[in-house]
C-alpha cells in the first residue's frame, strides 16, 4: 500500500467518478483504475460495488476510507509543521523553469513575484525538461514547471495546474507549408520534422498528436534526447526540417495546428521544504 494510492481512492469517493477523479489529480483514467485494482489485490476484497448502477462503497470500502482520511489529516498535519520549519530557513528558494517558456515565466516573475517578496531570495534555474524532472526527483529544487503527463506519483512532490502550453509549426518561409495561416495534421504526411524516433521528453506526445490522426512524419532517427531548441530552429532555418515551437522565431512562420497541440504545465513542489502558495 502506497501513499499515492491512499490518495487516489480518498479523491475517487469524492467525485464518484474515475474520469473526474483522474481529471482532478491530473493523470489517466487507466492510472487511477490501476492504484484502487492494487489496494483491492492487496487486502483480497473489492473496495467499490461493481454490481450497483451508481458508485458505491462495500462495508471494506467504506471502512478504508474512514482510515484514508484519518491518514490524510495526519498527513496534512506534518506537512503543516515542516512548512512552518521551512519557511523560517534563510536559503535560497529554488525555482527550476524549462528552457522552452522561460522567457514568459521569468518576466513574470519580475514583474510580480519578486518585487511584492523583496524578503525571499531566489535562485531561478534554466533548465531543459528532463533536467527539471531529475531535480524534482532528487530533490535538487524546491519548485518547478512541468509537463504533467511526464511526472510518476509521488506523495512527496504536489502539482497544481498552470497553463496550457499550445505549439506551433516553425516553417522555414521557403517551404509551401508556410503560406497557411493554420495547418490539418495530414499535411505533415511527408514532412521531416525535428523530433527524435527514440528518446526524448516532448518527442512522445508530438508523434501521439500525429499518430492519432493516422499521419507518420519523418522524424530525425539519428536524434537520441531532446533537441536544444536553439539548435532545432537553426536546422529548421536552413530547410532540414520542421520544430514544435511554442513561441514565435524569428525567420520562421509560425503556424498554428488544427486541432491545437496543448500540453498542460503544472507547478510542482517538493514538499518537505515549499509551500503550494
Amino acid at each position: 500500500m502506497e501513499l499515492y494510492q491512499i490518495q487516489y481512492f480518498k479523491v475517487l469517493c469524492e467525485e464518484k467518478s474515475y474520469t473526474k477523479a483522474a481529471k482532478r489529480l491530473m493523470v489517466s483514467q487507466p492510472t487511477v483504475s490501476i492504484a484502487i485494482k492494487k489496494l483491492e489485490d492487496e487486502f483480497g476484497c473489492a473496495f467499490i460495488d461493481k454490481s450497483q448502477s451508481q458508485f458505491t462503497l462495500t462495508k471494506i470500502g467504506k471502512a478504508f476510507l474512514e482510515h484514508a482520511l484519518r491518514i490524510k489529516k495526519e498527513i496534512d498535519t506534518t506537512y503543516q509543521e515542516m512548512l512552518t520549519l521551512a519557511d523560517n530557513h534563510s536559503e535560497a528558494i529554488r525555482i527550476d523553469i524549462p528552457d522552452c517558456i522561460c522567457t514568459s515565466l521569468t518576466s513574470r516573475l519580475a514583474q510580480e513575484y519578486i518585487p511584492s517578496h523583496p524578503e525571499t531570495p531566489i535562485l531561478i534555474q534554466i533548465k531543459s525538461l528532463p533536467e527539471v524532472l531529475k531535480d524534482l526527483e532528487q530533490q535538487n529544487t524546491d519548485i518547478a514547471v512541468i509537463c504533467s503527463d511526464i511526472l510518476s506519483p509521488n506523495p512527496l512532490i504536489g502539482i497544481k495546474p498552470y497553463k496550457m502550453l499550445e505549439f506551433y509549426a516553425a516553417i522555414p518561409y521557403e517551404e509551401h507549408l508556410s503560406t497557411y495561416d493554420v495547418l490539418q495534421r495530414k499535411a505533415f504526411k511527408d514532412q521531416t520534422l525535428l523530433i527524435p524516433e527514440e528518446g526524448g521528453v516532448l518527442a512522445p506526445f508530438f508523434r501521439k498528436f500525429f499518430e492519432e490522426a493516422d499521419v507518420h512524419p519523418n522524424y530525425i532517427s539519428w536524434i537520441r534526447g531532446d533537441l536544444p531548441v536553439h539548435d532545432a530552429y537553426r536546422m529548421a532555418r536552413k530547410c532540414l526540417g520542421i520544430v514544435m515551437t511554442e513561441e514565435n522565431v524569428k525567420g520562421l512562420k509560425c503556424v498554428p495546428f488544427d486541432p491545437p497541440l496543448n500540453i498542460c504545465l503544472v507547478i510542482a513542489w517538493t514538499k518537505i521544504t515549499s509551500s503550494p502558495n
